[in-house]
């Protein structure tokens, strides 16, 4: 899923997935892409 975030002047878009493990990931791609690894039960504000 695409998702993105204000970051100061920066709009930051990433794809959200939802794995089984216990901690969030973030993987940046030398195409600047950005993928964030997170736990199936977790919830997307947090």
């Amino acid at each position: 899923m695409q998702r993105s975030l204000k970051y100061g002047s920066e709009e930051i878009v990433y794809t959200l997935q939802f794995r089984e493990r216990k901690t969030l990931g973030i993987t940046v791609l030398p195409d600047r892409s950005i993928i964030v690894n997170a736990p199936i039960k977790s919830s997307t504000k947090k």
